[in-house]
């Protein structure tokens, strides 16, 4: 038998009562739907974001980056938004190495770069 940690085993079987709490029935707004302020907008900031990267790799397959170039400003650019001054270039090349050899991580940026690009590029 679990034991509840909240009443004492000697009122497993009875009610708790809190002294002055009113009907449970009463409390108002219990009627009304459960949201969270400003959810509808994460959809919005992060297709936003999306956007900056796709913007990011288009400016650089226009300025003739390399896709490995490109892979590193990408890092470079959310290490710096992530991190401040904290993205140094040591963190920022061990991200764009774990970019190469994740296939998971290789995936998402081909996928990125596939999209902004509008073609396959390998």
């Amino acid at each position: 038998m679990a034991t509840d940690p909240i009443r004492p085993a000697r009122s497993a079987q009875q009610a708790s009562e809190i002294a002055a709490a009113g009907d449970v029935a009463r409390v108002g707004g219990a009627e009304t739907s459960f949201r969270v302020a400003g959810a509808a907008g994460a959809a919005a900031a992060q297709a936003t974001h999306f956007a900056a990267l796709r913007t990011r790799i288009q400016d650089g397959l226009a300025r003739q980056l390399s896709r490995e170039a490109i892979l590193d400003d990408l890092v470079a650019y959310e290490t710096n938004r992530a991190f401040g001054a904290g993205a140094s270039q040591v963190v920022r090349s061990k991200v764009a190495e774990q970019f190469r050899t994740d296939p998971v991580l290789a995936t998402l940026f081909n996928d990125l770069f596939v999209a902004a690009a509008g073609k396959p590029v390998r």
